[in-house]
């Protein structure tokens, strides 16, 4: 499918499920560029932006990215928001070899893409969403990833579920962890928190 055929395809579709169709895009690139890495932290923080509000979502959500991640040295107050002292040793681990943390993301596929749950709702921090066209370059962006590296684009089928009628745009919240793929390769949902 190329990508125009997906923008219009997502016409419709209220923000959260264009969110989530990036999260996909996300998750497409982690499990096939670095299939023996468990990246169920990660996707767990990823998909909180599906059903919460987004600035909750990024804040917590930005430490996380590889040019912020990487400063911390050891585990701190900062990072108990959002991840336990385990899951720090464990996201180092992940990190560790992809990518070097630097804020010139230029030739770091792995933070370009990583990035784009938190791009997404940077696009629309303190505006309006209009018909919300803002996130397709995000989205066009992860797409050209994927397609760079022979990587199959998501079923976008999966979220025209949410309407852009909903919420004046936004959509309703959703749990959009039954979308993962990493979710539900390494864990029961019954069992998430």
């Amino acid at each position: 499918m190329t990508e125009s055929k997906t923008m219009n395809k997502l016409a419709d579709v209220s923000m959260n499920g264009r969110m989530a169709y990036t999260l996909m895009c996300v998750e497409a690139y982690l499990v096939s560029k670095y299939p023996d890495r468990d990246w169920t932290i990660v996707s767990r923080e990823m998909w909180k932006a599906t059903n919460e509000y987004w600035d909750i979502f990024y804040d917590a959500f930005c430490e996380l990215l590889p040019e912020i991640f990487l400063t911390y040295d050891s585990y701190n107050e900062d990072l108990a928001k959002s991840i336990s002292e385990e899951e720090f040793k464990i996201i180092k681990q992940l990190y560790a070899g992809i990518t070097t943390g630097s804020e010139d993301e230029s030739n770091d596929e792995f933070a370009q893409m990583i990035r784009k749950p938190f791009d997404f709702c940077m696009a629309y921090e303190g505006t309006g969403i209009g018909d919300g066209s803002e996130g397709y370059a995000i989205i066009k962006e992860a797409e050209k990833i994927l397609t760079e590296n022979g990587i199959s684009l998501p079923d976008y089928h999966k979220v025209l579920f949410s309407s852009f009628s909903e919420k004046n745009g936004w959509g309703n919240d959703f749990d959009g962890r039954p979308l993962s793929v990493i979710l539900n390769k390494t864990e029961s949902l019954e069992k998430l928190p």
